[in-house]
């Protein structure tokens, strides 16, 4: 948690960097990036700011004098953490690209592979033969997968019995649920993430969208 009172003494004086990289905690609707954007950029000599719902970060380019205690305070008001406050020499190229990553860009090393980008897909045809099978949808844009994804590749890194297939729901939250796939197999459900888990006997034993629940139903049907 970032704490006002160990700071006031070391950065009171306004400055000089012409970057301010912001790790954040509390980030999870796509709307958040908008709030922080506004928040931050309202303060005199803040020039841009570029904010990340899924990498939980922001990063401030500067135009005149700004403390970070400014900066720490508009984000305190919007009810969202300061995890870490740095100054780099420039923004980080993440923060600067238009596209968010996927949850499931990086699968090293883990049983996790991405099966469909919105086309429709069968479950019986993706099945891991001796596995618990995790249908992850999910979508670049939502905060929420990422953070379910990091949990899923935790748990695929300690348990050889568990395979993630994920359904990634493209760039435009608008247009996600408009994909045929979505069409298929989300009637019902409220939002992303939403997974749906089968047994390695090809029984469906989990439909929903806490990840937790999914890997506890994992852990008792074992």
């Amino acid at each position: 948690m970032f704490v006002f009172g160990a700071i006031f003494s070391l950065w009171l004086a306004p400055a000089q960097a012409e970057v301010i990289l912001l790790d954040l905690d509390g980030m999870t609707c796509l709307s958040c990036e908008g709030k922080v954007q506004r928040a931050v950029g309202a303060i005199d000599g803040v020039a841009q700011v570029h904010a990340s719902m899924p990498g939980q970060a922001a990063c401030i380019e500067l135009e005149g004098e700004v403390s970070d205690i400014a900066v720490a305070a508009a984000i305190g008001g919007l009810g969202y953490t300061v995890d870490m406050l740095s100054r780099p020499d420039s923004c980080p190229d993440s923060l600067l690209a238009e596209a968010y990553p996927d949850p499931w860009e990086d699968t090293a090393g883990i049983d996790a592979a991405i099966i469909s980008e919105g086309d429709e897909l069968a479950f019986a045809d993706h099945l891991v033969a001796s596995k618990f099978t995790i249908f992850d949808f999910g979508a670049p844009w939502c905060g929420p997968c990422h953070v379910a994804a990091s949990t899923l590749r935790g748990e695929l890194t300690e348990a050889d019995d568990i395979a993630v297939r994920a359904i990634s729901l493209g760039q435009d939250p608008r247009a996600s649920f408009q994909f045929p796939v979505a069409k298929q197999h989300l009637a019902f459900a409220p939002g992303l993430p939403w997974f749906v888990v089968y047994s390695p006997k090809g029984k469906a034993i989990y439909t929903g969208s806490n990840v937790d629940k999914a890997l506890a139903m994992i852990e008792k049907k074992r």
